[in-house]
């Protein structure tokens, strides 16, 4: 088994960090958009 060293388990934590807040703003921004487009059509 190899051993990681602190700084590559650090930059994967962040990295899984950053995955995830890009992640769920791509949801929250679709699900936005998909709203918008549903809220004009009904007016």
């Amino acid at each position: 088994m190899e051993i990681q060293s602190p700084l590559i388990i650090f930059l994967d934590k962040n990295l899984k960090k950053i995955y995830l807040k890009w992640f769920l703003k791509k949801i929250f921004l679709s699900n936005y958009l998909s709203y918008w487009e549903t809220s004009e059509k009904i007016e």
